[in-house]
């Protein structure tokens, strides 16, 4: 392995040469692991510092820029080294080691979606993806027009049209990683983003997750946006690629704007305090890539970690990068309403200290979760820090956060371990709960909150905001308990909630239905799906009705099929002996029927991956994975249609 010296110089060589781009490594998530451990803050405190500003009244369009104070290369420099200095760092190595199926059953009359023969004025492109705020589009493997499906396959696009039991593949692509020979002689894949498809139904916008290294066993990670022209599906063509160094974390198509996140991690063993190309991110074309200029970064005065979340403002047709925000701290979910980007980091904090007279601890230590979101604003050209908030506990995901009058709220697991001396005893308390809280966006401080709801051992597994209410799905991971809140948020000075009280299993995901009811999916005991509809009655929450099967499935949301107006739900899943089927089923305000099932044959798919949807009578279900044949077995996509009615 070179020395830090022959590293050093290697990398000014290359720089020279402008083939040399930052490092960052794939082990991001044992890295986070270790900064967990050693207590490490991602923006600590409650707000932004004093220089940064507070934010002003109004939307967007009509707020001036936060005076946000000059940061010059040299500062962030100096900034890293305290950080490198005080924590612990550590530097990975990366090693290389169609038959159609329409199986019998009752149809449902009344089940539809857009006609394949729509009124020629109709724009072509369809919405399949079940976003969480309307007008806010999210990346998936799977978009379509109302003549043929799109689907993402690590690097390949497969186009099939839709024509029932006469559909069929017309066309496929595959993304080159070796476009950019300057950012490195190898490269691969590590994750797929996902895609979006234009208005217009002739662009697709891709992004990928891949890395690049030379000879040396350090690789840079970059998130890659490619467009491509899907005019004519059986020639599709490449028409530009950008690359924003750091690993791809999230993006949103707003109003023909793509706003992409990604998380950059400067290394502490290649760090150069007189290279700013070893510790400020950089984007571009791959041959002429820049660094990120010092005007946009953000820089708290109490960072403590050395990862960089990047924004970026592009316009999807030209792949200009309109306006970048590089904040030096790690994210870990990312919520977008129609005005703001909230990203937020979940980290531990070690306390010490006497505790409270209930636990009768003296001299105690212990840790402590906190959650720290930042929000950003956006407009069609640019990206405006707004402030920031700490909150006690962390966050499970993007679904634990929403935006609403100028409110956001938030759902948080809360748990508190300390060790500490009872009298010549030894004890250690856990505290574990879940606490919802309202955030004034004009403040960026808490204006209502119920702190500890859930009962004692229990964590949110799955929340949903549905205007003014809220509802939280806590449980007991070990002993499989579950009760469903809900809670009315229409007046903040007297929030109310109540729940089902104590049941089996819990929900991963919640669902809103029509008319009021609550579709939950998730785990009856751990090898057990159940979904169950809830429904508020009176002042009770209480089940409906549920479905169990004994087989796996996926939690990824964009996984299942979601049809509210029809009251339809459906998703992959795969029994005990590997077999892989597809369940579609019915709510009819009362009860849930099995309307479908269907054998995916011959295939061993990645369920996370599978995808449907329900076209003019047609289930379109996709996939990829293994196919097996008596003469051999290879890596495919599936296409599979049944008839429904």
């Amino acid at each position: 392995m070179k020395t830090y010296n022959d590293r050093k110089t290697d990398i000014s060589a290359r720089i020279q040469k402008k083939r040399k781009q930052r490092k960052m490594l794939c082990g991001s998530c044992l890295l986070l692991a270790l900064v967990v451990a050693m207590g490490c803050l991602w923006l600590p405190g409650g707000n932004l510092p004093e220089t940064v500003g507070n934010p002003t009244q109004g939307t967007v369009a009509n707020q001036p820029p936060v005076n946000v104070p000059t940061v010059t290369y040299s500062q962030v420099a100096q900034k890293l080294q305290a950080i490198f200095d005080h924590n612990l760092d550590v530097d990975f190595d990366i090693g290389f080691d169609d038959e159609m199926d329409v199986p019998t059953g009752v149809p449902m009359p009344g089940i539809g979606s857009a006609p394949t023969n729509p009124d020629p004025t109709e724009k072509p492109y369809v919405e399949v993806t079940d976003n969480q705020v309307q007008g806010v589009t999210e990346a998936d493997l799977f978009k379509r027009t109302h003549k043929h499906i799109f689907y993402l396959c690590e690097t390949e696009i497969t186009v099939f049209t839709i024509a029932g039991e006469n559909s069929c593949k017309v066309g496929s692509y595959t993304i080159s990683l070796q476009d950019a020979k300057a950012l490195g002689e190898y490269s691969g894949l590590m994750d797929v983003g996902g895609m979006y498809l234009s208005q217009d139904g002739k662009t697709i916008t891709v992004l990928l997750h891949a890395f690049y290294m030379n000879a040396e066993t350090y690789a840079d990670v970059y998130t890659i946006v490619v467009s491509l022209d899907v005019s004519d599906p059986a020639n599709i063509q490449e028409t530009g690629r950008k690359y924003v160094e750091g690993g791809y974390l999230s993006s949103r198509m707003v109003d023909g704007q793509l706003l992409m996140m990604s998380r950059y991690r400067v290394s502490p063993t290649r760090f150069d305090a007189e290279d700013p190309h070893s510790y400020i991110p950089c984007v571009g074309d791959g041959e002429n890539m820049k660094l990120i200029p010092a005007e946009d970064l953000i820089v708290p005065e109490e960072a403590s970690s050395a990862y960089y979340t990047i924004l970026c403002s592009v316009d999807p047709e030209t792949l200009e990068i309109k306006d970048t925000v590089a904040c030096l701290g790690y994210g870990t979910e990312v919520y977008v309403s129609r005005d703001h980007i909230f990203v937020s980091c979940n980290y531990t904090f070690r306390t010490v200290g006497n505790k409270d007279a209930e636990t009768i601890l003296t001299e105690a230590y212990g840790y402590k979760d906190y959650v720290e979101i930042a929000c950003i604003g956006y407009s069609k050209d640019s990206l405006t820090i707004r402030g920031c908030v700490k909150l006690d506990g962390h966050i499970k995901d993007q679904y634990s956060m929403d935006e609403y009058n100028g409110v956001l709220r938030v759902v948080t697991s809360t748990e508190q371990v300390a060790w500490g001396e009872n009298g010549d005893e030894s004890i250690q308390v856990v505290a574990q709960s879940a606490s919802l809280y309202c955030v004034s966006l004009e403040t960026f401080t808490v204006i209502a909150s119920v702190e500890n709801f859930a009962p004692q051992g229990e964590s949110a597994q799955s929340v949903r905001f549905d205007g003014d209410k809220a509802y939280v799905c806590t449980a007991d991971v070990i002993a499989l308990t579950d009760p469903v809140y809900f809670f009315d948020l229409s007046d903040l000075e007297n929030i109310t909630y109540t729940d089902t009280g104590t049941i089996d299993g819990y929900s991963s995901s919640l669902i809103q239905l029509q008319d009021g009811y609550l579709l939950g999916i998730g785990y009856g005991d751990r090898w057990q799906l159940k979904i169950e509809v809830y429904a508020k009655d009176g002042s009770r929450v209480v089940s409906v009705d549920q479905y169990l099967r004994d087989a796996s499935f996926s939690e990824e949301y964009k996984s299942y099929y979601i049809d509210r107006e029809n009251s339809l739900i459906g998703l992959g899943v795969r029994d005990n002996t590997g077999i892989c089927y597809y369940i579609l089923l019915h709510f009819d305000g009362s009860a849930l029927h099995l309307i479908r099932e269907v054998e995916l044959t011959n295939y061993r798919l990645d369920i996370s991956d599978i995808r449907a949807d329900l076209i003019d009578g047609y289930l379109y279900i996709m996939g990829h994975g293994m196919k097996y044949s008596p003469d051999q077995t290879l890596h495919t996509v599936m296409l599979q249609v049944v008839k429904i009615r």
